[in-house]
């Protein structure tokens, strides 16, 4: 079963409560924007495979970064990986007659994972999939006040009632130096639970010192409050192509990742926040920028978890081996 495949058992007895450390979100990232993706009237419907490289059957994935900042204007392009400089200029001259009409007034930039592979003994020549939607690189902020967001006790009237559970809960800051207002994403099943956790959170602040930063913000963090010992459940580490068997809806993703373009093989650390927030997604070892789409739809995956399961591994952590080849969702 899922849940076999997914969990160990672990003893544990704790009679407090505790957070796990805040976790900053990227920003927002609009996965609909780039529906409207369109090129110049006049551009090349289709791309050049150079003849050069089809004649010595070079052939592979090209990735580029793209970075729109005007709905008038192309994308500035950044070639990711790439088998040859001439299949990257074949992509960029390409790419470059992209344009965004629908990218909001006032909008500051918008970013996207791209990736084409030339077939050199395929009828179809070239093919490539939809832009993936990415945020901007991470910049460097800093939560001011986090020690206030531990609780120094466990909140009476929960603990005379025998509630238990956790807490995942959303901060949002509005500019710097503002208190954060917070929303429960998860409840912890008592409302003095929640209310300790809100009072907590909302008395910390963000201050970033990136040019330019984009307000609002937004920060997870999970609480958990346990009265009683007892057996626990984590989430055991996997293969990708176990985790992704345990997707949850897994028809509706509809990606392709070539992974040999990645470093491979590698490994990421997972922490389950959905499906009431994103999941934090981080490489092990060195990082790769290529592996930015392939971290940005981890983030978006949730498991297929019944309720009590669910709230048992909220905040669980797992890492996920990632083998080299292609993963493709799309048949």
């Amino acid at each position: 079963t899922v849940l076999r495949t997914l969990l160990f058992a672990w003893a544990l007895f704790m009679g407090n409560a505790n957070a796990q450390a805040l976790a900053l979100l990227p920003e927002t990232v609009d996965a609909d924007l780039f529906e409207c993706l369109t090129r110049v009237e006049g551009g090349e419907g289709a791309i050049a495979y150079p003849e050069s490289e089809r004649l010595a059957e070079h052939g592979g994935t090209v990735r580029v970064r793209l970075e729109f900042f005007d709905r008038y204007k192309g994308p500035l392009v950044e070639v990711l990986s790439s088998p040859s400089r001439e299949l990257s200029q074949a992509v960029l001259s390409f790419v470059n007659d992209y344009r965004l009409p629908c990218f909001r007034k006032g909008g500051q930039r918008a970013f996207a994972i791209q990736e084409f592979v030339f077939h050199p003994r395929d009828a179809r020549a070239v093919t490539w999939v939809a832009p993936v939607a990415v945020g901007p690189r991470q910049d460097d902020c800093k939560v001011v006040g986090i020690e206030k967001t531990k609780l120094e006790r466990y909140p009476p009237k929960a603990l005379r009632e025998g509630a238990q559970g956790k807490v995942l809960a959303l901060a949002t800051f509005e500019g710097p130096g503002v208190p954060a207002k917070v929303t429960i994403l998860h409840g912890g099943g008592h409302r003095a639970l929640d209310e300790a956790v809100g009072e907590a959170l909302g008395q910390v602040q963000l201050e970033c010192s990136a040019p330019g930063e984009r307000w609002p913000r937004g920060a997870i963090q999970l609480y958990t409050f346990r009265i009683e010992g007892g057996a626990r459940a984590a989430l055991k580490d996997l293969d990708l192509k176990t985790f992704v068997a345990a997707i949850d809806q897994l028809g509706s993703h509809k990606v392709r990742f070539d992974l040999t373009t990645m470093s491979c093989p590698f490994e990421v650390q997972l922490v389950l926040y959905q499906p009431f927030a994103r999941n934090s997604v981080g490489q092990v070892g060195p990082p790769d920028p290529n592996r930015q789409a392939l971290l940005a739809w981890l983030q978006s995956v949730a498991l297929r978890l019944p309720p009590k399961a669910m709230d048992e591994l909220l905040g669980s952590t797992m890492r996920i081996s990632v083998p080299c080849g292609l993963l493709d969702l799309n048949s």
